[in-house]
Parts: structure tokens; C-alpha cells; sequence
């Protein structure tokens, strides 16, 4: 059963729209969610933070995050094979940093620090969820009427309830690209490694 949540927008004026869930949300056009390293541009209880940015991979953002905030959780995916057949499985190698894959706890209650992650194809939502990942190593089914040609797998954190872990408005994911045959053509195909995932795009999906 698919289901999509959202986390209520609460929020405070201090020193610009800053968000209950720990850094300033850059969602509201302005840029007062952003910080310079060794500045004193965030208020009392913040700390400036380097995050990936949540657009352009590879590329950097200093933020203001709640001192609350011990540790920033990231994913890094790698797929021994970039082609798969329709209706098949790719194999889906997964690596987090401070985050611990727990699949008793699924359905439960959120804990910080730990749950699972949603696999997706091409975006992040109910209609385009694949699989939940709760190892290291996971065969996700394609669809069989998936279409041939260069798809996008994507692998967001996601609490023990299935809402996805956000930082700033933005998911913590990461992407990869792969290409889908026609069932019987597969040659086999190359690798695709190290996608290292932050903030992504934004948004909640998954079972």
C-alpha cells in the first residue's frame, strides 16, 4: 500500500523563515537560510554546515543547521550493472554514513539515526516507488512495461514510519543512471558507481 506524507510547515520568524526541522528552508526565496564558514550569520543555536546542494550533484551549500543536529545522515549507491531487462531485477549496492538500515523497526515509530530507504525510477513518488531497501544489497524489480532506453534509479533515507529523512526541505538521496533492454536482449552491461547523495529533490513517497 502506498502512501505520502507530509511534515506539517511549522515555523518561526528568526532572522528569516527558519524551519522546526533544524536549518533554514530555502523553499520560501530568500537567502537567509545560507551561511559563510566561520561566520556569525546564523542565530543563537545554529551552525553553519557544508551540505550537498540539493539540485546540482557534486556541488556545495553552507547552511544554518540546529546545533541539535549531531550528525547529517548521506547515502552512496552503486550498481555493479547499468542495463537491465524489463520485468528483471538490478542489483543495488547501498553505503549510508550516519544512518543505520533497521528493518524490524519499519512501520514504527521514527527514531533519529535509523529506518530505511525507498528505491525509485526516473522521481520520488508513490507511483514511481520500486522497492524499500533495508541492506546493503538489494535486487529491485524494473518494471516489465518499463520503457527502453536511460532511466534514473533513486535511493532516498526514509524514517520508520516512511516519511523521508529531510534536511532543509530536502531529501537525503542519491541517483544513478541505467539503461532498460527489451526482455532477451540484456548484453550484460557495464557498471555504474559512486553516486553520492545529500539534499535531493524534494518530497515524501514511499510504502
Amino acid at each position: 500500500m502506498f502512501h505520502v506524507r507530509k511534515k506539517p510547515a511549522l515555523l518561526m520568524l528568526l532572522g528569516g523563515a527558519l524551519a522546526l526541522s533544524g536549518c533554514f528552508n530555502p523553499s520560501y526565496g530568500d537567502e537567509a537560510f545560507r551561511c559563510t564558514l566561520g561566520s556569525n550569520a546564523c542565530p543563537d543555536g545554529y551552525k553553519c554546515r557544508e551540505l550537498d546542494h540539493p539540485t546540482e550533484p557534486g556541488a556545495k551549500i553552507f547552511q544554518c543547521v540546529s546545533e541539535s543536529i549531531s550528525a547529517i545522515p548521506a547515502v552512496v549507491i552503486r550498481l555493479p550493472s547499468d542495463t537491465v531487462e524489463q520485468g528483471a531485477n538490478l542489483e543495488l549496492q547501498t553505503t549510508v554514513t550516519d544512518f543505520d538500515f533497521n528493518a524490524a523497526a519499519a512501520d514504527g515509530p521514527p527514531v533519529s539515526g535509523q529506518g530505511h530507504a525507498h528505491a525509485y525510477l526516473d522521481s520520488v513518488g508513490e507511483q514511481t516507488y520500486l522497492k524499500r531497501v533495508t541492506g546493503p544489497t538489494v535486487q529491485v524489480p524494473i518494471p516489465a512495461d518499463a520503457r527502453v532506453g536511460k532511466h534514473q534509479l533513486i535511493v532516498a533515507l526514509a524514517e520508520n514510519n516512511h516519511d523521508l529523512v529531510m534536511i532543509g526541505g530536502n531529501i537525503i538521496s542519491a541517483t544513478l543512471p541505467f539503461n532498460v533492454v527489451a526482455a532477451g536482449s540484456s548484453d550484460g552491461g557495464g557498471g555504474s558507481d559512486g553516486a553520492t547523495g545529500g539534499d535531493g529533490a524534494s518530497g515524501d513517497a514511499g510504502p
